[in-house]
């Protein structure tokens, strides 16, 4: 009889724990209904397509979102193959679905799926398998997206990107595009055609290792991305001549992106100006030289003539002797503005230590004018064959020294002419105000000047200028000229 009791109280405590686990069955049961129903709701309102296959890949359920995706109602198609709504039907479900049952899941497949109307979508496909604990396919879940419109936007930006550049590509001009970090991240085609360009590649992390040295210093692009505006630079690579002009990209904020840098072959226009300038050099020259073989030779005759002819009257004639001396006084003031036309047309002759005697008369005559204390130092004979070089550089000094004594209030100027390290060196240096003041007194055409005619030899020009020091404005142009 106790053994019954006690059967009895155990079978009450094991319904009373089953009881207990099967309450806990049915409140998992109701959270899973409530998520479901919840999962469902927030897929209802998404454009998104939900399948449920079985293990033969026959439709069990779909969500409301087919209805507005493919216009098919969920009971059109329950108990379909998914391979039937496929445009290549069987032959992209036997692509798929072995690699789906295999791996485990479908990750961005894009197929594409005939709508009740018998039009065409793309849908973006990912799925999992579901299996049961012998590893078997039991059934599969999936999400589909719609992503036609996407397809053809990308596939119009893509038109738009290859006409953009074909347009790039035939033009003459050179795009590259950098990254504030100067990463070079695209280039135009034509960028290649340039012999001697520098070196820009897609991809690389940076466009140049030494950018303080060479032309890439004076690249525009590393102000552009320090001044957040455009910039532009003359640059000569072998014997070509580029305008390089840079641009700075914002984005939507108006933070900087970036630069973009156009570079235009200037050669042709360049060498035009050289030739223009140097016509006008020449030109010069020869009227100076006809001014002093003609024109020289005859003002020297008439103060002749006038010399001889003062001193005859001034023993006959006393009152007459008064205008012959007026006469020989106009005839020498003549020939002293001659000589300064000629000196004006040409201030350095073809020959080779010409260059030396045309600083120093200048240096000379800048101390008398301006009353400031004015230095010419050229410590060994620097001889110059080339005559464009040598009058660029006069005029470079000439305008250097005219800004400084116009626009720095320097009391002392130092012209210097040497060679170091097979390399012609002029520097004009003052003591004035610094390179702030010649901006403005100029508005930089000065220094636009100077560094046009450096480009036009080949010489490397460059401005020092602190306010405390002032300003040190040096050319250095190889010996070979």
């Amino acid at each position: 009889m106790q053994k019954v009791h006690d059967e009895l109280r155990r079978s009450r405590e094991t319904i009373a724990r089953l009881e207990q686990e099967l309450e806990a069955l049915k409140a998992t049961h109701k959270d899973l209904v409530k998520s479901e129903i919840s999962k469902r709701m927030i897929f209802s309102d998404l454009p998104l397509c939900e399948f449920y296959l079985d293990e033969n890949n026959i439709i069990e359920d779909v969500n409301s979102g087919i209805e507005t995706c493919l216009g098919y109602s969920r009971e059109e198609l329950l108990g379909q193959s998914f391979a039937d709504i496929l445009v290549d039907g069987m032959a992209q479900y036997k692509r798929i679905f072995p690699e789906f049952k295999k791996k485990g899941y479908a990750k961005d497949e894009i197929v594409e799926i005939y709508k009740k109307d018998g039009s065409i979508i793309s849908m973006l496909i990912n799925a999992r398998a579901v299996y049961d604990d012998n590893g078997k396919y039991q059934h599969g879940v999936g999400l589909g997206l719609d992503i036609t419109e996407k397809l053809k936007m990308m596939e119009s930006l893509r038109k738009t990107e290859r006409e953009k550049a074909i347009i790039l590509d035939v033009m003459n001009e050179c795009i590259v595009y950098f990254s504030v970090d100067m990463n070079i991240i695209w280039t135009s085609n034509n960028i290649s055609k340039i012999e001697g360009m520098c070196d820009f590649a897609s991809g690389s992390s940076v466009c140049h290792e030494k950018t303080d040295e060479g032309r890439c210093r004076l690249c525009p692009v590393f102000a552009t991305l320090k001044t957040n505006k455009k910039e532009s630079a003359e640059i000569k690579i072998r014997d070509k001549f580029f305008l390089f002009i840079s641009h700075p990209v914002f984005g939507n904020l108006g933070e900087l992106n970036g630069a973009v840098l156009v570079i235009i072959d200037i050669t042709e226009r360049k060498n035009l100006e050289i030739k223009l300038m140097d016509m006008g050099s020449e030109e010069r020259k020869k009227i100076g030289n006809d001014m002093h073989d003609s024109l020289g030779q005859v003002l020297t005759g008439i103060a002749f003539l006038a010399a001889a002819s003062a001193q005859e009257i001034k023993d006959r004639f006393q009152y007459e002797s008064v205008y012959a001396a007026r006469v020989l006084e106009y005839s020498k003031k003549a020939q002293e503005i001659m000589r300064r036309l000629i000196k004006g047309l040409c201030p350095v002759s073809d020959e080779p230590t010409a260059l030396m005697a045309a600083l120093a008369f200048h240096t000379d005559n800048l101390a008398d004018l301006y009353q400031i204390k004015s230095v010419f130092r050229c410590p060994s004979p620097v001889c110059i064959n080339d005559y464009n070089a040598a009058i660029h550089l006069f005029y470079i000094a000439q305008e250097a020294m005219c800004n400084a004594v116009k626009h720095s209030k320097c009391s002392e100027l130092e012209v210097e002419l040497k060679i170091v390290n097979s390399n012609i060196i002029l520097s004009v240096a003052d003591n004035g105000k610094g390179i702030d003041c010649i901006t403005k007194g100029c508005s930089g055409m000065g220094l636009k000047i100077m560094r046009h005619r450096a480009l036009m030899i080949n010489a490397e020009f460059n401005v020092v200028s602190d306010k405390t020091k002032g300003t040190a404005v040096k050319v250095t142009l190889p010996l070979k000229h």
